[in-house]
């Protein structure tokens, strides 16, 4: 089953924007956002359109997968995945994600902080069926790793190797299990053909 076959058009649209391209919606607002947050010599690599997009098309893998394995069930979708949106976006987080496309070998993401972030936005992880907010940040962190890393043109300026140590060390250091491969394939075959 692709990702994108189990969100909504509505959900979609709001990821995405009018299009699967990626070029507005939360996706490029997420992308924007850490890039912004990134240094001056990561920015400047990624200015060219085609590292733009290579970097929109990673962040809206990593958050329609995320999206697509924490389906929720009841009426209050809508307004939790706005809330969801608003969090991503908020400036204290999006600095701890833009470790996600500069980082560094010792680089950490500050739970606690994200955790708080998450909670004043008026989140609950309760209010998702699977209510673990390691595991969360966890696949976000982990499917970045795996869409960035079928993105050519982000190998170099994302160090993939690094980021790849940080969504394991992520996953070790939460007792998960590391990123699994398999997000990938079909969301990656959807963007890439």
């Amino acid at each position: 089953m692709e990702p994108f076959a189990s969100l909504s058009p509505e959900l979609s649209e709001f990821l995405f924007g009018a299009s699967t391209d990626f070029a507005g919606g939360l996706a490029a607002s997420f992308a924007t956002g850490i890039l912004s947050y990134g240094a001056r010599r990561l920015r400047e690599q990624m200015a060219p359109p085609p590292q733009q997009e290579a970097l929109r098309r990673a962040a809206g893998g990593a958050i329609a997968q995320t999206v697509a394995e924490w389906q929720i069930a009841h009426d209050d979708y809508a307004d939790l995945w706005r809330k969801f949106g608003e969090w991503l976006l908020e400036p204290p987080v999006l600095s701890e994600f833009r470790l996600l496309i500069a980082s560094a070998d010792d680089s950490l993401l500050d739970a606690e902080l994200l955790r708080e972030e998450f909670e004043a936005m008026g989140l609950d992880m309760h209010l998702l069926p699977q209510p673990d907010f390691d595991a969360l940040l966890q696949d976000i962190v982990g499917g970045f790793y795996l869409f960035a890393a079928e993105e050519p043109l982000l190998q170099a300026p994302l160090q993939i190797g690094v980021l790849r140590r940080i969504a394991d060390g992520w996953a070790r250091w939460n007792g998960l299990p590391p990123a699994r491969p398999n997000w990938a394939d079909g969301l990656s075959a959807n963007l890439n053909g």
